[in-house]
């Protein structure tokens, strides 16, 4: 490995900073898709605690950051790892929740179909982007938790 145990004590003290929030991150990924499936909170509820778990969660990945005397780049970077993993594991989360509680996207089925679209194309493109959320997700959670991170590590400056 290029770096070698430079690299690995880079990548333990990433995830000395990273490993909570990923974790309240994830937890809160299941919970909501519970929530979601037993309509038991409005989905625009959920969505403003989602948010406001992600903006703390990775402001306080950046704030951390630069308590490790770091930089805002290597702040944004220690956001963009963990949106790495935040995504992909929220996109497995998302694909088994496709498979386990199809209820869930069934009214955003119907919504579109009911808006003239074709049931089979409908079901064909939500099954397809499940899948293309493997790929999609990781990158848009990095990039949100490398902005959130930078912004978050501006309050921590010496």
């Amino acid at each position: 490995l290029y770096g070698g145990k430079k690299m690995n004590k880079k990548f333990k003290t990433m995830w000395e900073i990273v490993e909570i929030p990923v974790y309240i991150m994830i937890f809160w990924s299941i919970l909501s898709a519970a929530l979601s499936a037993m309509k038991f909170i409005d989905i625009k509820i959920q969505s403003i605690i989602g948010w406001l778990i992600i903006i703390g969660a990775y402001g306080y990945i950046g704030y951390s950051s630069m308590s490790k005397k770091s930089d805002v780049v290597n702040a944004a970077k220690t956001g963009a790892f963990a949106g790495l993993i935040v995504g992909f594991v929220g996109a497995i989360i998302g694909i088994i929740v496709y498979y386990t509680m199809p209820e869930i996207f069934l009214q955003a089925i119907e919504d579109a179909i009911e808006n003239g679209a074709p049931r089979e194309l409908v079901e064909t493109i939500t099954h397809i982007m499940i899948y293309v959320g493997l790929i999609i997700q990781p990158i848009i959670s990095a990039i949100i938790g490398a902005i959130i991170s930078a912004l978050g590590s501006l309050f921590n400056r010496k």
